[in-house]
């Protein structure tokens, strides 16, 4: 994390749903290089983007001026997987004959997880995207938030706008802005293992992945043992292990033991719960 005390009105550090902090001044902070190159070698790949869309939502009501609640409109996405960016696309309606500011307005996108993303900062200038028509759109942009990485799509999702006084006032202030429509796009990935079930990255499938499997099970956490990137280390993971074993070399002589009847159990509540907390691709990050 650099700057780890950031509290700037643009930026400030959060913790996302994958676990990853995330800065809108910094992204995901400074790289790890020998962890990325480390990295680099696990995989061969990522799988075929998947993108869904809401379609454009429509919403018809006016922001509130000076308001800090703002006004929210939520959607719902239905698949899952693992999240590599989120697009946002705004469409805000002029009013009047006469130019309308948007210079004032927030825009905060919330994900199912919770985590909350800054897509539009006030600019508190006087810029504006004016329209000579009355009553056309004046503003229909899509903004991307790479905030959300590593996080499940599925769920609802929240836009909210703010209009934010501007320190000076002036006159755009008295400017009411009518919302006009919006639109979530979630484009999701996952990494392809050079090794399936080669869990201790050693460049073998044998014994010693199996016991990494048996201490990882259960967890929720980003570890390596969690060979399908679906956010539990679980029976599925230990089947790539099974399907694999004996690639890559000569197998350790290394016993390995039957799962115990408690992680058995976890593995069973832990499938009956449906856990579909996703991991994020795999850390880059220093910290």
């Amino acid at each position: 994390m650099i700057d780890a005390t950031d509290a700037s009105s643009t930026g400030g550090w959060i913790t996302n749903g994958a676990g990853y902090h995330f800065n809108n001044n910094y992204g995901f902070g400074l790289v790890d290089v020998d962890a990325l190159t480390r990295a680099a070698t696990e995989f061969t790949g990522v799988t075929p983007l998947q993108t869904q869309t809401t379609g454009l939502i429509s919403v018809g009501a006016t922001i509130p001026e000076n308001n800090a609640a703002g006004i929210s409109r939520s959607v719902s996405i239905a698949e899952g997987g693992l999240l590599e960016e989120v697009q946002i696309r705004l469409r805000i309606n002029k009013n009047q004959n006469f130019f309308s500011y948007v210079e004032d307005i927030k825009g905060v996108l919330t994900s199912p997880s919770g985590t909350q993303s800054v897509f539009l900062t006030p600019a508190l200038c006087n810029c504006s995207l004016a329209s000579p028509e009355s009553g056309t759109v004046n503003l229909d942009w899509t903004y991307t938030s790479n905030a959300f990485w590593g996080e499940d799509p599925s769920g609802e999702w929240t836009v909210t706008l703010i209009d934010v006084p501007s320190p000076s006032g002036g006159s755009h202030d008295s400017y009411a802005m009518p919302w006009h429509s919006f639109e979530i796009i979630s484009r999701s990935g996952s990494l392809i293992s050079a090794s399936p079930g080669d869990f201790d990255a050693d460049g073998d499938v044998d014994g010693r992945d199996f016991l990494v499997w048996q201490r990882d099970s259960g967890q929720t956490a980003r570890l390596r043992a969690d060979d399908n990137n679906d956010g539990l280390v679980d029976a599925a993971d230990l089947e790539i292990w099974q399907d694999n074993y004996g690639q890559g070399g000569t197998q350790a002589l290394v016993a390995v033991p039957e799962p115990t009847s408690a992680g058995l159990a976890a593995i069973a509540i832990t499938s009956f719960l449906g856990l579909n907390r996703r991991l994020a691709l795999f850390s880059v990050v220093a910290g």
